[in-house]
């Protein structure tokens, strides 16, 4: 049996999942097994998924249903004792296993393992690490996690019982499912550790779903909603992330549509967003779109 099911769920990744799933064939460990959920594509991602003739390797085809419900349907009838999740334009480094399941295997007490990954565009360059830009710095802890005093990288191994004890991923959510899934399991009582290496590869992608600021932090918004019911004490932390995250769209739907030309919705926004926040820049902005709409324009393009 293997120790672990990759899930991978797959959502017009053509050009990319080829480098995804040969980073699992490079593996140090072998006991593995793909499954990959192609999530209603219209690209090539079916098939560049089916040249693989690797037995370990699983592809299913479904409806776009969003990257939760193919993470879930990937994880239906798994039997390993371990999940690892790896999405289809992203990569693990060669030991990704060996020192993941290393970690869950040496501590029974764990729920999840996080660690570290190094960014990239086209080629793959160490240097540029996540935790350069976000805080990755232990102990994972529910309050620390919420309160992004440490970001979980969406490349997780952890147990296939505390997943299933959740209920797995959040179908509703179109976006910030895999934040859900941490906060969960780590409300229910998991723990989880981090390991300080950059064992994964975290693409760039200007098209990729984490790259739409609004609908992120609207989606953002909803996990905080939940936890804020499930955890009373935390009430004070999920109300002052929700305000902070409905600043943030505010102020990106106000660029957005400055930047559009579209000047009645950018003054909406922006006074929204003045109102939740403190930002002289926007309020000069704001100033100054009254006088010159276009230059206002040109100026945030500019910056841009």
């Amino acid at each position: 049996m293997s120790a672990t099911t990759i899930i991978m769920p797959a959502f017009n990744v053509g050009p990319y999942i080829g480098d995804a799933i040969e980073s699992v064939l490079a593996q140090t460990r072998e006991d593995w097994t793909l499954v990959i959920v192609d999530d209603g594509s219209t690209d090539e991602t079916d098939e560049v998924a089916r040249s693989f003739s690797d037995k370990r390797i699983e592809v299913i085809q479904q409806e776009n249903a969003g990257a939760a419900a193919a993470r879930n349907r990937a994880a239906q009838g798994a039997q390993s004792p371990f999940l690892s999740m790896l999405d289809a334009d992203d990569a693990w480094a060669p030991d990704y296993l060996e020192k993941m399941l290393g970690a869950l295997e040496a501590a029974p007490d764990l729920a999840f393992v996080a660690c570290d990954a190094n960014t990239f565009a086209d080629e793959k360059i160490p240097g540029n690490r996540c935790s350069d830009n976000v805080k990755m710095v232990p102990p994972v802890t529910l309050k620390r996690v919420a309160a992004r005093a440490f970001q979980v990288y969406t490349a997780v191994t952890m147990r296939r019982p505390w997943f299933e004890s959740v209920g797995g991923f959040d179908n509703d959510l179109r976006n910030a499912q895999d934040f859900d899934l941490w906060i969960r399991i780590l409300a229910a009582g998991g723990k989880a550790a981090y390991l300080d290496e950059p064992l994964a590869w975290y693409r760039l992608r200007d098209d990729s779903l984490s790259s739409n600021d609004v609908r992120l932090s609207a989606f953002t918004i909803r996990v905080y909603e939940k936890l804020r019911a499930a955890r009373p004490d935390l009430m004070v932390l999920c109300d002052r992330r929700i305000d902070k995250l409905r600043y943030t769209m505010a102020l990106n739907k106000a660029k957005a549509a400055l930047r559009d030309g579209q000047f009645g919705a950018f003054h909406e926004h922006a006074e929204e967003a003045l109102i939740r926040g403190r930002n002289p820049k926007l309020r000069a902005t704001v100033g100054l779109a009254r006088i010159a709409p276009p230059l206002a324009r040109f100026l945030m393009t500019a910056r841009n």
